[in-house]
């Protein structure tokens, strides 16, 4: 008896392939994302848009990074801020000035939201140019925006182990009866 030849199991290819497309845009899209829109646009103005097309990113970032949209203003805002006084008190999220990291990520959310609520008023400097698209991202942040992504992706990860977990990558070795 020789050794049987392990292979992959098409079936699983083919059966989980929903599942690799939505594994690839639930890990890759958000990481264009962040740093296009948010960070080189929003924040930096390296670049221009119309109005439809900032409008269309705003709603691609909330669909590719889900329970984790960040607001392009609040985003924005923050970081010019970030740059403006970095390491400094004023400075939004610079670990220097917090006990722990954990305080430091608590504080920035919280400056996150009250920027995205305009519970605090800025320098123009820090917002001018900054897209803002108020109900959109009102709705985007809220709770029930954020808890139907939570449900999609527990429904999607809910069902990996129902299809062989990560099958897709899963070796076989094939039946004798089956030459």
């Amino acid at each position: 008896m020789g050794l049987k030849p392990i292979f992959l199991n098409i079936t699983y290819i083919i059966h989980d392939c929903h599942f690799v497309y939505f594994l690839l845009l639930n890990g890759i899209c958000p990481c264009f994302f962040k740093p296009f829109f948010l960070h080189r646009y929003a924040a930096h103005k390296a670049f221009t848009m119309n109005r439809f097309t900032e409008k269309v990113f705003f709603v691609l970032t909330w669909l590719f990074q889900g329970p984790n949209y960040l607001s392009p203003f609040g985003y924005g805002t923050m970081h010019r801020m970030h740059h403006a006084f970095a390491d400094t008190e004023n400075d939004p999220h610079s670990p220097k000035y917090d006990e722990t990291i954990w305080n430091m990520m608590w504080k920035t959310k919280n400056d996150l939201l009250c920027h995205c609520q305009q519970k605090i008023d800025p320098e123009s400097r820090f917002t001018d140019g900054v897209p803002q698209w108020e109900s959109f991202d009102k709705f985007a942040r809220s709770w029930p925006s954020r808890l139907a992504w939570a449900a999609l992706y527990f429904s999607v990860y809910w069902q990996l182990p129902m299809y062989g977990g990560f099958g897709y990558v899963a070796p076989s070795i094939p039946d004798e009866s089956h030459p």
